[in-house]
């Protein structure tokens, strides 16, 4: 059982684990990764509209406001302080990530259960982690 949501299907609940609770086994080249390769596709759309390129690295994004945001991590313009601990981020997300990942709840392996700082550790511990669980079982990921 992945989580407490009922279906009175079985297609539907199996459609509901792969999309959601599946680990990505498919991936974009700016290392977006999703369960499905109808996923990726989707995702792929975003490349095309990439129009603003950073002077400092590779990076193309969107908008110019994206750009300027992307800007500060060159820069190392830090003006978003934690509220616990005072540590300055160049990016409110970035200072969000912290925050959970230190003073919070973190961020768990949906197989296992271990808690990680950041969700990219926890992304690089859960393929991991369900390659192991998924031989455990017999199965092979797609």
């Amino acid at each position: 059982m992945h989580c407490d949501k009922s279906f009175n299907n079985r297609v539907k609940e199996r459609a509901h684990v792969r999309m959601v609770h599946a680990v990505p086994c498919f991936s974009c080249c700016c290392a977006f990764t999703a369960a499905c390769r109808s996923k990726i596709r989707k995702h792929a759309r975003v490349h095309s509209d990439w129009k603003f390129n950073c002077a400092h690295c590779t990076t193309r994004l969107s908008s110019k406001d994206a750009l300027a945001e992307h800007l500060k991590h060159h820069l190392d313009t830090k003006v978003y302080p934690c509220i616990s601990c005072g540590k300055q981020f160049s990016s409110a997300l970035a200072c969000q990530i912290h925050f959970k990942g230190k003073h919070g709840d973190g961020y768990p392996c949906k197989n296992c259960g271990t808690r990680f700082d950041a969700p990219i550790q926890r992304c690089r511990h859960m393929k991991k982690c369900s390659l192991q669980v998924n031989a455990l079982a017999g199965r092979n990921c797609r």
